[in-house]
């Protein structure tokens, strides 16, 4: 092999050996990213699905609304307003309700707040919403043609600054006082962030209203907590 065909053969060589390498480095970069970590790769955005409608897990088919309930409102009250409703008893009060006023006075004390007071102007608000619940057969802080919660409690003649309300239903129609307070029980054990039942119990209200209506019809237990704190 004369010089000249040595020359040729190892420019080709030198050449083949470039392109090898060329071909090679990206390769051997990828095994150095995957051995220090350094791989990016693409990840699947899952988005949580949103929570089940009344989910709460309470037995005999019970349960609250969803996803929150009626938050604290901005005081709009009546011109005309008659007072607060607030008594010193609970004399006429049906004894699925008294048992739930009971459970939350317990609650709170628990909690280091001062009991709440019984107001029959808010328990005339509760029931009236009780009604229009029954009426549609529906869970809902705001039926059809019905006033929204500050008004509501405004019309009944309570003068407040402070309003909230909690609902709940249950099919253990044939025993509305554990049908009720374990409706109440379920919102006291709520966690945060989904409390907004139990912060309403434990909020800074002075006056409550408790109805509990046994609905035969649609065999169900409406239950309505209105709390207000008055002006």
């Amino acid at each position: 092999m004369n010089r000249k065909t040595r020359s040729y053969l190892t420019i080709a060589l030198a050449i083949l050996l470039l392109l090898l390498l060329r071909a090679w480095s990206p390769a051997m970069q990828f095994v150095q990213q995957i051995l220090h970590g350094r791989t990016t790769t693409v990840t699947e955005i899952v988005t949580p699905t949103t929570p089940a409608k009344n989910a709460t897990p309470i037995t005999i088919a019970s349960h609250l609304p969803s996803p929150t309930p009626t938050p604290p409102v901005q005081p709009k009250p009546a011109s005309n307003s008659s007072g607060n409703g607030q008594t010193g008893g609970t004399s006429g009060v049906s004894q699925a309700a008294n048992a739930v006023f009971n459970q939350i006075n317990a609650a709170r004390a628990q909690a280091g707040l001062p009991a709440l007071q019984w107001s029959n102007l808010l328990v005339n608000s509760a029931h009236k919403h009780n009604l229009a619940m029954m009426a549609g057969n529906q869970l809902s802080h705001q039926l059809p043609n019905e006033p929204e919660l500050g008004t509501r409690i405004s019309q009944a003649g309570v003068n407040w600054t402070f309003a909230a309300e909690n609902i709940g239903e249950s099919s253990d129609y044939l025993h509305p006082t554990n049908a009720a307070t374990g409706l109440d029980q379920a919102m006291l054990d709520e966690k945060p962030p989904d409390d907004g039942h139990r912060q309403n119990i434990l909020s800074n209200a002075t006056i409550i209203g408790i109805d509990v209506l046994i609905d035969t019809q649609n065999q169900e237990v409406w239950l309505t907590e209105d709390f207000a704190r008055t002006a």
